[in-house]
């Protein structure tokens, strides 16, 4: 299993590497005693459950697949907490659950108070189909991560299928919910899902069901999925949405059925709140308000939030989409002192029946003269709170049937507002701007132009450096509202608080960060660069892209996060303006854009993995089954992965390219493993495009990262390269004028071969060649032959030329067309010669000009030895063979005394050798080893630092001690002991690093006193070495 570093924390000891948490309960709870308290604390053995975390924008929250949005008394955790600059007890939720009733039997997992009801339940078999389980917090904790679309780690080795049977791909994973709806109503697939697209910036999946209801009656049979989606871009970063598709398994007809949600909401803290429930679409055909939002009474921060430098903010709940569109149809609130505890209780309330004998004080429950919503008008308000209360409150949608094996759907989003900085008057501008953006997202399936897809990031640590590297897929990113490819760039960022900050910030106008400035960027070479004319932010300086990054002169035992963005073109037009999106930093390393590295000397044996056979002086890997100039060469990315295996490389046609809309399918390559000892061969990549401009782009596997750079294709140089006398005037090229280039009408350049080619002049009686000729616009052979004063031969290998004048064509034009009334203002005399202006001369005439010179087609006959059929290779040569004076395509007049060729003079034409089918590459690797500790240098290893004085730089909390013990092997044991030779600590070094931390704790947990102290470290060979050290407080 993976842990990764951001965890949740299911009781008062857990660490999280986030802000620390206020979990004094008595800062909030004074009323409450201690035993009471103890239920806060509680912690839910299912084994079922994981933790989903909504942390892309600035509003963070943690919620679970059973039932619980938001519940800071459920993880002691991200709550709604807003803006990511509030200090830890920022938190504005204290319950957010979703209900289903039906019939007095109320399932819900949040109410308020301490309680122990937990209706809904993950789903039987969640953990492994549902989501992975194979990413987890730390121990003690191990809380599993729900299914989120940026890390497909989490995601479950298999499926199930359209029957709801389960099928197991280990090995391969896949995403167990919905992808995004194609809302362009020009696309074919509009209205559907998009395989492999998702919706935000981080999906959260789950599902549950209510198997653990708590009602006497037991459970109902209701399955629910549950969809969460959380935003990094600017528009959307204050508010969060959930999705549900509410499934009814039982069998039967349900009537009588409420869906709604219960919120908790708590603006400071200080128990002085106010709510208002307004209709936030006056058009729509549901006039009893949707949207509730609470405030903080005076406007002020006060208690836990009084030192807080954020902003004060507005915390709204709104209901987008509820059961057969029939909108919010119940709405109530009540203070925290007299909220429901049990069904009997919420039933009356979601159901709006005062009258019912259950309710002790329906008169603080339903508010107005509307026995079904509550009115929050101020006056209302002042009546019942005069100075604010906490408040909690229903919102429901019912009552409805719902049919057997049928579902209805409810969306809810959670919007955040500043509410200004003036006490007792708050501001709801910001907050009803954010709304206005959160249902024009619902309208389009919760999708809005965002970042391209976030990068797979993979770090590896060196001495006072970390490499990183990651993948390309972002590249082929596409705007869901356009459809346009908007790819820009990569920024890169490093972070030495554990991802609260990412350098140096940048602010707005008014002084509020709104990011921070990259440590690098590498961006498309396509002029969009500079400042962004819309946002605070650099769009890079076109530097070209690349997929790896050092990063030197760190501090060796240091912390450090990393995190790769990927960011959008934006619009720089004047009338069209939209700034550059890029994906959201890291909150957390779950996020596969996001690692933590520690910099670190290796251990003083370790020798590092290597791959080898045929390798040249830069590194590349010779070509087998024939000459390549194609570039293949190994670059190590994550050593400790090399496996020690065998590889090949081979060729293959079909692979497929996309190039904006147009798909073709052009030359690639396979890759393939073989075990060394039981040749035993796996293929690791299928038909795989070629590295791009970038050098850097293929997948990283198994370690190591290939680059398949493939040469041009075409003659790489072409002239006279021998003369007798003055150099030969004629123009003989590969391929037709500049102007006539890509044209249908004209004979296109054609190198079909990869062989060298050389013409020599032979003017003797008995030299030259007989070719057979042809008319290229009849596309008929002609019966007779035609004397060519040339000798053609292939020089590929030059020491063994091999003689083709045999098989050498001359393609000429409108053979059987009369020269003097049509043929001499297009085409040449029929036959050739080298004599200037002669018959291998194409005089031409306006519009005509160099349009259709004679051809020499250079071929090469070879017979399959297996299937003796015959291969053709070979390559056009267009000849113009200029007199002194001629003209050019465009009609300009050329004047320069023409040279013929000289016997014995040579023409040659050599091509690229690119790859193609019968070539392959072989390379080995080697793993990582250690050797003997015989080579061990024991006067290089060393405490750092010394003296230790109060704190170092390594330390990241006044509780987080730390001494280094530097430059040692791979394993060693290291033992510490005062200078009257107490024995303090003892250190067992086995994770193959070349350092090892001390806590500066006593083997009974007891942190050291200042003092001079000895060390002793001991190879397993029995070398030892016995240092000292200082402690200063």
């Amino acid at each position: 299993m993976r842990n990764i570093i951001f965890f949740v924390m299911l009781s008062l000891h857990s660490f999280s590497p986030l802000p620390a948490q206020n979990q004094n309960c008595n800062n909030c709870h004074k009323d409450i005693t201690p035993e009471q308290i103890n239920r806060f604390l509680k912690t839910h053995s299912a084994i079922e459950r994981g933790i989903g975390i909504m942390d892309k924008g600035q509003v963070a929250n943690y919620l679970g697949n059973y039932g619980v949005l938001s519940n800071y008394h459920e993880y002691f955790n991200n709550a709604i907490h807003w803006p990511t600059a509030a200090n830890a007890s920022t938190q504005y939720s204290f319950g957010l659950g979703l209900i289903v009733a039906v019939k007095g039997n109320v399932i819900t997992s949040v109410i308020s108070g301490p309680s122990e009801k937990v209706d809904w339940s993950p789903k039987t078999g969640s953990r492994g189909k549902i989501y992975s389980g194979d990413v987890v917090a730390p121990p003690p904790d191990e809380t599993p991560f729900l299914a989120s679309s940026d890390n497909p780690e989490t995601w479950p080795q298999g499926y199930f299928d359209n029957t709801g049977s389960w099928v197991s791909t280990p090995g391969k994973r896949h995403w167990p919910g919905h992808y995004r709806i194609e809302i362009d109503k020009a696309s074919t697939n509009y209205g559907k899902e998009v395989p492999g697209q998702f919706v935000s910036d981080r999906d959260i999946y789950s599902v549950f069901d209510d198997n653990d209801n708590s009602n006497a009656k037991g459970k109902i049979g209701i399955e629910v999925e549950e969809t969460a989606f959380t935003y990094g871009r600017p528009y959307a970063e204050d508010m969060l949405f959930w999705d549900f598709i509410i499934h009814n398994k039982s069998g039967h007809q349900l009537d009588s059925v409420y869906v709604g949600y219960i919120a908790i909401f708590r603006p400071d803290y200080d128990n002085k709140d106010l709510v208002n429930i307004i209709d936030s679409n006056p058009n729509d055909a549901n006039n009893n308000g949707d949207f509730v939002y609470v405030w903080d009474a005076n406007n002020t921060k006060d208690g836990a939030w009084a030192d807080n430098t954020a902003p004060l903010g507005i915390v709204g709940l709104d209901v987008l989409e509820t059961p057969k569109n029939m909108g919010v149809t119940d709405f109530h609130f009540f203070s925290r002192d007299i909220t429901p505890k049990v069904d009997e209780e919420m039933w009356p309330i979601i159901s709006s029946n005062p009258n019912d004998p259950n309710l002790t004080n329906a008169k603080a429950i339903f508010h107005g003269s509307n026995r079904r919503m509550d009115t929050t008008h101020p006056d209302s308000l002042k009546k019942y709170y005069t100075d604010g209360a906490p408040i909690n409150f229903f919102i429901m949608t019912g009552p409805f049937s719902v049919s057997a094996d049928s579902t209805v759907k409810s969306s809810v989003a959670v919007i955040m507002g500043n509410s200004g900085a003036v006490p007792n008057k708050p501001d709801t501008t910001d907050l009803m701007k954010n709304l206005k953006i959160a249902q024009q997202m619902y309208q389009r399936k919760f999708q809005g132009s965002g970042a391209p897809q976030i990068p797979k990031v993979t770090a590896t640590a060196g001495d006072k450096q970390v490499r990183l590297a990651w993948d390309s897929d972002a590249e082929s990113s596409k705007d869901v509202l356009t459809g346009k490819e908007n790819f820009e760039g990569y920024k890169i960022y490093r972070s030495d608080d554990l991802g609260k900050t990412w350098g140096t910030p940048i602010t707005d106008a008014f002084g509020n960060v709104i990011g921070y400035k990259p440590l690098k960027i590498f961006d498309l070479i396509d002029g969009i660069k500079g400042n962004d004319p819309v946002f605070n932010q650099t769009l890079g300086d076109d530097s070209g892209i690349k997929h790896s990054f050092v990063d030197d002169n760190l501090i060796n035992g240091v912390t450090y996060w990393y995190c790769v963005t990927s960011y959008t073109k934006g619009n720089q037009k004047t009338d069209s303006l939209e700034q550059s999106y890029q994906s959201a930093l890291g909150h957390d390393t779950l996020q596969s854009n996001t690692v933590s590295v520690i910099p670190g000397v290796q251990a003083q044996n370790y020798i590092p993995p290597k791959y080898g056979l045929q390798i040249d002086t830069v590194g590349a890997i010779a070509a087998k089954g024939g000459v390549s100039q194609g570039l293949v060469k190994v670059d190590i990315v994550k050593p400790k992965l090399i496996t020690g295996d065998n590889y090949f490389i081979t060729f293959v046609d079909s692979a497929k390219q996309v190039v904006g809309n147009k798909t073709s399918y052009v030359l690639g390559f396979n890759l393939y493993r073989v075990s060394p000892t039981t040749h035993d061969t796996t293929l690791l990549l299928y038909r795989h495009l070629f590295t791009d401009i970038s050098g850097d782009n293929l997948p990283i596997v198994d370690g190591f990262r290939l680059t398949v750079q493939n040469s041009p294709s075409g003659a790489e140089s072409i002239g006279w390269t021998k003369v007798k006398n003055n150099t030969c005037t004629f123009d003989w090229r590969t391929s037709p004028v500049d102007k006539y280039k890509n044209r249908l009408d004209i004979v296109p350049e054609t190198i079909y071969t990869i062989d060298d080619f050389r013409i020599t002049i032979d003017t003797t009686l008995s030299g030259g060649l007989s070719a057979q000729w042809y008319d290229f616009f009849t596309n008929k052979k002609q019966d007779s032959l035609q004397h060519l004063p040339l000798k053609v031969e292939i020089i590929t290998d030059p020491l063994n030329p091999i003689d083709v004048s045999s098989t050498t064509w001359l393609f000429e034009f409108s053979v059987k067309a009369p020269w003097d009334t049509y043929r001499k203002d297009f085409y040449s005399p029929l036959g050739w010669d080298i004599v200037p202006g002669g018959k291998g001369y194409t005089p031409g005439s306006s519009g005509y000009y160099e349009k259709y010179p004679d051809v020499l087609d250079l071929e090469r006959r070879q017979i399959n030895p297996i299937t003796h059929d015959t291969m053709y290779t070979g390559l056009y040569l267009f000849t113009n063979n200029l007199p002194d004076t001629s003209y050019d395509a465009d009609g300009n007049k050329r004047v320069k005394k023409a040279v013929a060729p000289s016997h014995g003079d040579q023409f040659t034409i050599k091509t690229y050798k690119p790859f193609r089918k019968g070539i392959w590459y072989e390379f080995t690797t080697k793993k990582a080893d250690y050797s003997s500790y015989q080579n061990v240098d024991l006067k290089k290893i060393r405490v750092v630092p010394d003296p230790y004085i109060v704190s170092n730089v390594w330390e990241t909390t006044q509780f987080g001690k730390k001494l280094m013990f530097n430059h040692l092997p791979n394993r060693c044991k290291i033992s510490i002991f005062t200078v009257a030779g107490d024995h303090v600590a003892d250190i067992d070094h086995s994770d193959n690093n070349g350092y090892a931390f001390w806590d500066m704790r006593t083997y009974n947990d007891q942190y050291i006193a200042y003092g001079l102290y000895i060390y002793v470290v001991s190879l397993p060979d029995g070398q030892k070495k016995v240092g000292k050290f200082l402690v200063i407080k």
